[in-house]
Order: C-alpha cells, then structure tokens, then sequence
C-alpha cells in the first residue's frame, strides 16, 4: 500500500482481516489435527459472534471507499464475504439444533 501511494490506506481493516481469518485457519487446523480445547473454544466464540458484528462493520465502511484502490475493494469484499459465511453458518446451526440432528 505504501508503494502504491494509496491515500488512507486501510490497515486497521486488515488487521482484524488478517487476525479473523488468520484465527478461522487456526481453528480448522486444530480441529483437523489437534485436540479441542478451552481456548479454541474461545476463537470459536469469537469467530461465531465477535467476528461477524466487526467485519459487517467494517463492510459498511469499507462500502462507500470501495472504488478508491483494491486494497479497498479487496477488503470490502473479504469482509462481505465473510459476514454472508457467518449468517450460513448460523443458519445450518440453527436449522440442525430446530431438527434435532445435532
């Protein structure tokens, strides 16, 4: 972003980007090859009720600077994205608790 001279760079956004997703990893990858544990159950709250809140957030800001450069845009869609991801997630929860297959 510097080399590119984009003015007001989004770096906070990617940050909680980075942090989000970089977590989302995490907790697959501990899933898949680990043990579950007290603290992956904490990102998984994070990940499930924090996270979704923030980056909606950071969507709607991100909606109006979206043609500004791609680092913008990419953020903006990063965040919607994940935001959409989350609200399925939630929604196949929901549906299998209602369904008593869980």
């Amino acid at each position: 972003m510097n080399r590119d001279e984009i003015s007001s760079p989004p770096t906070l956004t990617y940050f909680f980007l980075f942090f989000t997703y970089g977590g989302l990893i995490l907790l697959i990858y501990t899933k898949l090859f680990w043990y579950w544990s007290g603290l992956a159950s904490l990102g998984a709250a994070y990940l499930l009720v924090v996270a979704p809140i923030i980056l909606s957030f950071i969507a709607f800001l991100q909606f109006q600077n979206r043609y500004l450069s791609r680092y913008h845009r990419s953020a903006f869609i990063a965040s919607t994205a994940y935001g959409v991801l989350s609200g399925v997630v939630w929604v196949v929860i929901i549906y299998l608790k209602t369904t008593n297959l869980a």
